[in-house]
């Protein structure tokens, strides 16, 4: 998306903790060899602060995905040092924030400095409007039984069945993050009606209907 707004003459800042810009090095390959106005911001990611090993800075350099609640609560502590240097940079402000639903956060941001925000889902049209139908049927999770029954998803023009082992995580899991998730998934939510807009990993040919 960079690439393709820089292509189109805009200036593109992304914002990445050291190890993802390691990753990602290539972007700034591209941009230098096209002449585009592409940049990176690095902010440390903040481990210790909340009992993280050091270097997990994508939730895919995770031990273990029982430390997901912990690395959610670091990416939002990113918040603090994004707006200090929005405030430094306060004559030349972005005309835009992308940002992932996960960084829930930055509607804030975009609040406090009055930057329009679209919203990037990294995921296609059929998976939201399947997790939306999902959570507008509140009876949907009784009929799911003991997880092998399939279930058809309401709303939808075609007939898609899934079960409780495909779509839940299992009890034990669910009980134990359930207070976490919970408030992390209200907020996510939250941030999506306040944005300005939404871009789609998505494309025609694949999504006609």
């Amino acid at each position: 998306m960079a690439k393709v707004l820089a292509h189109h003459g805009q200036q593109v800042t992304i914002v990445m903790t050291p190890l993802n810009a390691a990753r990602w090095n290539s972007i700034i390959d591209y941009a230098v060899k096209f002449d585009l106005n592409i940049n990176f911001l690095t902010f440390p990611f903040p481990c210790e602060e909340v009992a993280l090993p050091i270097g997990c800075e994508n939730i895919d350099t995770l031990p273990s995905l029982d430390l997901a609640d912990k690395f959610r609560q670091a990416s939002c502590m990113l918040q603090g040092p994004l707006e200090k240097w929005l405030q430094e940079s306060a004559e030349s402000l972005p005309s835009c924030i992308i940002s992932s639903q996960q960084f829930r956060w930055t509607s804030d941001v975009a609040v406090k400095f009055d930057i329009p925000r679209v919203l990037f889902h990294t995921i296609a049209c059929f998976t939201i409007l399947c997790g939306h139908n999902r959570g507008c049927y509140r009876g949907l999770e009784k009929l799911l039984g003991t997880g092998f029954e399939p279930v058809s998803l309401p709303g939808l023009p075609d007939e898609i069945e899934f079960n409780k082992a495909q779509a839940l995580l299992s009890e034990s899991e669910k009980q134990r993050s359930d207070d976490l998730s919970n408030q992390y998934y209200t907020k996510i939510r939250e941030s999506e009606r306040s944005a300005d807009g939404m871009l789609l990993n998505t494309f025609e040919d694949m999504e006609a209907e």
